[in-house]
């Protein structure tokens, strides 16, 4: 952002990070790349990616990479205690609670997770709310009320 901010010759490429897309591209730091992008094109990607790089209608940045949240199982384990991979969230915290408490092992953790605090851990959180069906905002995209006594946090 230095080189941007300071006038510096811009750059051919660069790999840019979804949030940063409306930001840069107001600035005037990418360009409009709507007229030479078709829709056959975008429409090779997830609607999803294509809309990251969308701002006011216009296109600025193409998909280049996808990061997918992944749930990863030991089958061993849910073999061994006759478990099949979980179909929701409840199921896999029940699977969870009986092979801990059968293997008797305190180093299985039960459930993994980029728990840091950064990007990440948001991340993580919001694909396990999504995940399990939750619903952070309500039809017009409002949080729901925290209930009262309650923090958000």
């Amino acid at each position: 952002m230095i080189n941007l901010e300071g006038g510096r010759p811009g750059f051919d490429v660069m790999m840019l990070d979804c949030i940063w897309v409306p930001e840069f591209a107001k600035a005037g730091w990418l360009l409009d790349l709507t007229p030479g992008v078709s829709r056959d094109e975008l429409s090779a990607h997830f609607p999803s990616a294509v809309e990251a790089g969308t701002y006011r209608d216009r296109i600025w940045a193409l998909p280049w990479f996808m990061n997918v949240g992944l749930l990863y199982y030991r089958a061993d384990l849910l073999a061994r205690h006759g478990f099949s991979p979980p179909a929701t969230y409840a199921e896999m915290l029940e699977q969870i609670r009986v092979i801990r408490a059968a293997e008797g092992n305190s180093r299985l953790a039960g459930y993994l997770w980029q728990g840091k605090q950064y990007e990440g851990l948001m991340v993580n959180v919001l694909e396990g709310l999504w995940a399990d069906g939750t619903n952070l905002l309500d039809a017009e995209g409002h949080l729901f009320p925290t209930p009262a006594g309650r923090s958000r946090c």
